[in-house]
């Protein structure tokens, strides 16, 4: 008992027990069923992530969402969100896609093109090291079991509409 109450206290420590760092969260609906997912880093690793190009107007965003706030590279379950923000005269996403891994790479939805997703950014900030931005999405998601290939059956689709809001280590 008492090496069990010992565990539990040193857990309870700072600097000992793993934890995430919350860079920021979705919300969401998946064909009417409200869900959520959290962007984590871990020891300066994430998937997610904003790189910029020195010189071109333009920003690539990646918003991997976990399942759980403890996780840091959730396959089943996760949503991703992907877009090239374009920074000049008010920032806009471009070229979306949405791939919510119910099922992991076994069993997913996927939307990779503009007539059946968008996002758009309600907000969007970037300094030399971060890039803080919140937006709405919006996809008719295709079901695949091959994400090789991408393959999709039409008949099958899901509706996901949502928002996000994060905080990006700029690469």
């Amino acid at each position: 008992m008492l090496r069990a109450l010992s565990l539990a206290a040193l857990m309870l420590l700072p600097g000992l027990a793993t934890a995430q760092d919350l860079l920021g969260t979705i919300s969401a609906s998946v064909d009417g069923t409200e869900m959520s997912w959290y962007l984590t880093a871990e020891g300066g690793e994430s998937q997610s992530g904003a790189r910029a190009t020195m010189g071109v107007p333009m920003v690539d965003i990646s918003l991997w969402g976990n399942p759980a706030p403890d996780q840091l590279a959730a396959l089943k379950g996760a949503l991703v969100i992907d877009f090239q923000a374009v920074t000049t005269g008010g920032a806009r996403a471009m070229t979306p896609e949405i791939q919510y891994l119910e099922d992991g790479y076994a069993g997913a939805w996927i939307a990779l093109t503009d007539d059946v997703v968008s996002v758009s950014l309600t907000s969007f900030d970037k300094t030399d090291s971060a890039v803080t931005l919140a937006g709405n999405f919006e996809a008719t998601a295709a079901f695949t079991d091959d994400m090789a290939t991408m393959q999709t059956d039409p008949t099958r689709t899901r509706v996901i509409t949502g928002r996000f809001e994060a905080t990006l280590p700029l690469q």
